[in-house]
C-alpha cells in the first residue's frame, strides 16, 4: 500500500495547559522560537555591546532610554541602569556612574526610571521594607554630576509616571489635602494617593490657587504599584485594580475613573503599553486593556504559573518587540535564585511562547536603532533581533532531570531538557482518527528555507501515558525515511547551527493499520 502523506497543519503557538495528550495537533514546548507570518523561525540572535567608562556594579533592576531635549550641545540617546547599589547612565557605550549620595545597598531594590524632558526622574523603591525606599531623585543630564533629591521631596514614592501633559506624578507618596500635611516631613506614606507638582515643574507640590498642583486617593483596596502613559490617558495599576487618569484641567486637573477590578498588576515593572493596548501580568494571569479591561486566555498559565518563584514576583518586567507584535515578561521558574524564564504573547496572532532566558530589565528599542536593547544581571548590555548568534551568556537551562526515559518532557510537563541557546520546539501527540488506528511512518517530508538547517526526532507510544521510544535526531532530506510504528507520535525540532531559519508545513509520509 502506497504511503500517503499527511499534513502537519499545526496551529503557531505553544500550549501547555492540562496533559501532554491535551495539546495533541498541537506545539506543546519551544524554546527561543516565534510563529510569525505562517512559518516557524528562531528568534533573532544578540550581541553584547563593548561598554566603556565606569564598571557597572549590583544586580540590574531597572532600565530606561531617551533622547534629551537639550544636553549640554548634544542629543545623543542615554540608556540609564539601576542597580541594587548604584545608577548609571551610558551614552555612546560609555558608562557614567550618577549614584546619588547616600543611596545606599538595597537587595530588593526595584527602579523606577522616568525621562522628563531631558532630566531623568528615578525612585528606588523597596517592595518589602518602605524604609529602604529612596528617592525621587533627579539627573540634569551632566554625566559628571551625580543624581539629587527633587526638592522638597522627603517621601519616595513606590513609582514615577510622567504624563504627555508634562506632570510628573508620584504613584504612593502623602495625602496633600490634610491639615497635618508638612512639604518637608510628611508622616507617613499612602499606599493609594498619586501626587503632582505644578505642571512641568518639579519643586512645586504644594496645591494653591495659583499652581496646578495637587493629589488625589484611589478609591482602592489595592496598593499603587505603578503608571504608564496611553493616548490621550494615564493608566495607574494597583495590587488589585487598573484606573485611569486623563487630564482636565481647571481646579482638579485631573479625571480619576477604576477601570476594572479584580485585575491588579503582578510588579511594578510589569505593565507594558503599545500602540494598540496596555498588556500586563497579574498574580495568576494576564490582562489587556484597549478601553475596556479583559483577562487574556493564556495557553500556557500552566507552564508559567505552575513553576513560579512568588518569592521574586516583584522583579518581573516587561517589553514589546513592535516588530513582530510581541509583548514579552521574564519571570523566576520555582527554583531559582533570578529571572531565568520568559513568556510572549502576540497580539497581532493572538498566540504564546515561551523559553529559558535571563535578562533583567530593558527596553523595546534605542534610537537611532529598532531592535530590542535587554540587560542582564551583571550589566552585560545586549542587542537582540541582531545576526544569529547568541553570545556565551542566555540563561539557566530548565530542568534536565527525567525519570520516564522521555528525553523530552515527562508527562506531569516539569521536565525539558535544554541546551545553552539551544532553539528547538516539541509537538503534542499527532494521531490517525480518534488515535485507535496504528499507522506506520515511513517517512518525514520537510518545508524549510534552508534544507538541513533544523533536525527532527519522532517520539512514538501506542497510547498517552504509554512508554515513548525515541528516533533520531535525524538529519533532514528532501525526503527522510522513516520505520516507526505507533498509534500516536510527537516531532520534537532542533536547531542545527544558529542561522535565520523558517520551517512551514512539513509533512508525514503515513501507512494505516488496523485497530489492535
Amino acid at each position: 500500500m502506497a504511503e500517503t502523506l499527511v499534513p502537519l497543519d499545526i496551529p503557531p503557538g505553544l500550549r501547555n495547559n492540562g496533559t501532554v495528550y491535551q495539546s495533541k495537533g498541537r506545539w506543546y514546548d519551544g524554546n527561543l522560537v516565534r510563529f510569525f507570518e505562517g512559518t516557524i523561525r528562531p528568534i533573532g540572535g544578540w550581541v553584547a555591546r563593548t561598554l566603556t567608562g565606569d564598571a557597572i556594579t549590583g544586580e540590574v533592576r531597572g532600565v530606561a532610554q531617551w533622547t534629551p531635549e537639550v544636553i549640554g550641545t548634544d542629543q545623543k540617546p542615554i540608556l540609564a541602569i539601576g542597580t541594587t547599589t548604584n545608577l548609571y547612565v551610558i551614552v555612546e557605550n560609555v558608562v557614567h556612574d550618577i549614584t546619588p549620595t547616600g543611596l545606599g545597598t538595597d537587595a530588593e531594590r526595584v527602579w523606577t526610571l522616568e525621562p522628563f524632558g531631558s532630566y531623568l526622574i528615578a525612585a528606588a523603591h523597596s517592595p518589602r521594607d518602605y524604609t529602604k525606599t529612596r528617592g525621587m531623585y533627579v539627573w540634569q543630564g551632566d554625566v559628571n554630576a551625580a543624581a539629587t533629591l527633587v526638592t522638597d521631596r522627603r517621601l519616595s514614592p513606590t513609582s514615577l509616571v510622567a504624563t504627555d501633559e508634562r506632570f510628573l506624578v508620584q504613584i504612593g507618596g502623602a495625602d496633600l489635602s490634610g491639615d497635618a500635611y508638612d512639604v518637608n516631613f510628611p508622616t507617613r506614606p499612602s499606599q493609594r494617593t498619586v501626587l503632582w507638582p505644578s505642571q512641568e515643574t518639579l519643586t512645586d507640590w504644594t496645591p494653591t490657587a495659583e499652581n496646578s498642583a495637587g493629589s488625589f486617593p484611589l478609591a482602592t483596596d489595592g496598593a499603587l504599584l505603578a503608571g504608564r502613559k496611553s493616548r490621550g490617558q494615564t493608566l495607574l495599576w494597583t495590587t488589585t485594580d487598573l484606573h485611569t487618569m486623563t487630564y482636565i484641567g481647571g481646579d482638579f486637573v485631573f479625571r480619576f475613573q477604576q477601570a476594572g477590578s479584580q485585575c491588579g498588576a503582578i510588579s511594578i515593572r510589569s505593565p507594558i503599553v503599545t500602540d494598540s493596548a496596555a498588556f500586563w501580568m497579574g498574580v495568576n494571569g494576564f490582562f489587556a486593556y484597549d478601553g475596556f479591561v479583559k483577562p487574556l486566555p493564556c495557553e500556557v498559565s500552566d507552564y508559567v504559573f505552575g513553576n513560579f518563584n512568588r518569592d521574586l514576583a516583584y522583579l518581573i518586567w516587561g517589553y514589546s518587540n513592535p516588530q513582530f507584535g510581541e509583548v514579552t515578561w521574564h519571570y523566576a521558574s520555582a527554583s531559582a535564585t533570578t529571572l531565568d524564564r520568559y513568556v510572549t504573547y502576540n497580539y497581532r496572532e493572538n498566540h504564546w511562547t515561551f523559553g529559558a532566558l535571563a535578562r533583567m530589565g530593558g527596553v523595546s528599542a534605542q534610537p537611532p536603532g529598532t531592535v530590542p536593547v535587554l540587560v542582564d544581571a551583571a550589566g552585560v548590555v545586549y542587542d537582540h533581533e541582531t545576526g544569529t548568534a547568541r553570545d556565551s551568556e542566555w540563561g539557566t537551562p530548565m530542568s534536565v532531570a527525567t525519570t520516564d526515559g522521555n528525553p523530552f518532557q515527562t508527562q506531569d510537563g516539569d521536565d525539558l531538557v535544554i541546551t545553552s541557546g539551544e532553539a528547538m520546539l516539541e509537538s503534542g501527540p499527532i494521531e490517525l482518527g480518534t488515535g485507535d488506528q496504528v499507522m506506520h511512518v515511513q517517512s518525514l517530508v520537510p518545508d524549510e528555507r534552508t534544507l538541513g538547517s533544523v533536525s527532527a526526532q519522532l517520539l512514538a507510544s501506542m497510547r498517552p501515558m504509554g512508554q515513548e521510544s525515541s528516533h533520531g535526531p535525524l538529519t533532514l532530506t528532501e525526503k527522510t525515511d522513516l520505520r516507526v510504528t505507533a498509534r500516536e507520535v510527537r516531532l520534537k525540532l532542533t536547531e542545527v547551527t544558529p542561522a535565520d531559519w523558517r520551517v512551514g508545513l512539513l509533512r508525514l509520509g503515513v501507512q494505516p493499520g488496523g485497530r489492535r
